[in-house]
This record gives C-alpha cells, sequence and structure tokens, in this order.
C-alpha cells in the first residue's frame, strides 16, 4: 500500500481518483451519446460491406429461379425441400419440409428424410411423399430422388437449372 497509494481504497496520498476507480469506471455501461455513435458507425459499417463487399449467400443453396419459377405456375401445397434449401425457403415465406433446425425434427425423423431422398430406406419415395401429402419438390439437381421421380408416374418435372428440380404432382 506504500509502493502503490492509488491501490488502497481509501486512496491514500494519491490526489484524484484510484486506479482501481479508473478501471472500474470503464465497467459501466455508456452514456447515451456513445451508444448512439457505437450504433451509427456499426450501421455505417454494415451497410458499407453489403453494398460493397459484394456479400450474398452461396448461388448452390439458393434456388432462386426454382423458387421464382415455382410462384410463377402456382405450386402451392406442402414441398419436398432439399435440407439445404431449407433456410432460402423459411426466408422466403415457404413452409419447410426440413430446413437446418435439427432439434425441432429429431434424429429419427432425419434419418429417414435422408433414406428416401437418398433412396437407401425400406418405405419406398412414393408412399414417403404420399405419406406426407407432397405436392411439388425442390431437391439439388444431384439428389438420386430426382431420378426415380423422373420416371414415377404421378409426377412430372416441370423447372431444372444447375442448382435446383422442381418436380409436381400430377392431378
Amino acid at each position: 500500500a506504500r509502493q502503490w497509494p492509488s491501490l488502497r481504497p481509501d486512496g491514500g496520498d494519491f490526489p484524484g481518483r484510484t486506479f482501481l476507480e479508473r478501471m472500474a469506471s470503464l465497467g459501466r455501461p455508456a452514456g447515451r451519446y456513445g451508444t448512439l455513435a457505437c450504433l451509427s458507425l456499426a450501421a455505417v459499417f454494415a451497410g458499407g460491406l453489403i453494398r460493397f463487399g459484394d456479400i450474398r449467400p452461396p448461388t448452390n443453396t439458393t434456388p432462386i429461379a426454382a423458387l421464382d419459377f415455382a410462384r410463377q405456375a402456382n405450386l402451392q401445397g406442402p414441398v419436398f425441400n432439399d435440407y439445404d434449401f431449407g433456410g432460402f425457403l423459411l426466408h422466403a415465406g415457404i413452409p419447410t419440409f426440413i430446413d437446418g433446425r435439427a432439434e425441432l425434427f429429431g434424429g429419427d425423423f432425419i434419418r429417414r428424410y435422408a433414406e428416401a431422398v437418398g433412396l437407401r430406406g425400406e418405405e419406398p419415395l412414393e408412399h414417403f411423399l404420399d405419406r406426407y401429402g407432397i405436392e411439388w419438390t425442390l431437391l439439388q439437381k444431384g439428389q438420386p430422388a430426382n431420378k426415380l421421380l423422373e420416371r414415377l408416374p404421378g409426377w412430372r418435372p416441370v423447372f431444372s437449372d444447375d442448382v435446383a428440380v422442381v418436380f409436381a404432382r400430377r392431378h
């Protein structure tokens, strides 16, 4: 305490605020104007990054053209979507069959989904789609389920590009 009087709780002979008081003041909430200045700078920085940083989602998880087609074709009803497209569809306001919120679906459902889309399960894909009342599909181009859907009599391909394939149920 004699060596560093500024560290003493009573301040000792050191005039003004103690070192501990100065450090404690850094932990207090910022004032109204300080907070406003920080938020303003963060907003300007984020806006600049978005506008000039060419930031956009990866094209392999954003089937923009396929969704535009589905809306123009007025495809309605439950969609059997690719797991990777779930977040994009949620953002677009389309109810998904599955998406990245795995804890909501549970491991057994995710396993059955993976078996169905990969054509590896005991339940045939057409029964799986019937059980859930699926009216259209939106899957990545390379999914095995697309090959089977091409041959199923109740389904027809309606859209395809480098990212996604859309099939619709025939009525």
